[in-house]
């Protein structure tokens, strides 16, 4: 099972949260205030609901990755050439990462300031235990990107 911890929790909440709003209908009539409450309200029922599991799950389909790029399929394959469930752990993390500020992340336009974020993101896992310290020393070696 998987844990996140409250801070970010509660940011993928509001995220979803203020990504379905925005999708309603009659968002472009309601004012300001009536919006960012009912964001807040289903943010808080989002996050007393769901599992960790189904928050991530759902945030990373409408998570942008830069370069136009949404969901973590289509990042998956415009980053690596392969769908999500095939990433390796250096190439989750890139993507991870990125997640933070997709541009600033950009492995192309910054790659030292992307395998930076990479390797801290690797660096979680291990504290974690979701991988060991073998496997973290092998991502840390990959390259960001495939040549």
């Amino acid at each position: 099972m998987l844990a996140v911890s409250r801070p970010a929790g509660a940011w993928m909440s509001g995220q979803v949260a203020r990504r379905w709003v925005a999708a309603l209908p009659d968002y472009a009539h309601r004012g300001a205030l009536a919006s960012s409450l009912h964001s807040l309200a289903l943010s808080l029922w989002i996050s007393r609901h769901w599992s960790a599991e189904e928050l991530l799950a759902t945030h990373g389909e409408g998570a942008s990755f830069g370069r136009g790029v949404v969901g973590v399929d289509a990042a998956a394959h415009h980053y690596f050439g392969k769908v999500a469930g095939r990433l390796a752990p250096h190439e989750a993390a890139l993507l991870a990462g990125m997640l933070q500020s997709p541009a600033r992340f950009d492995p192309w336009q910054h790659p030292e300031a992307a395998r930076r974020r990479r390797d801290r993101v690797l660096l979680q896992l291990l504290t974690r235990g979701w991988i060991s310290a073998v496997e973290y020393g092998d991502a840390r070696r990959q390259s960001l990107l495939p040549e």
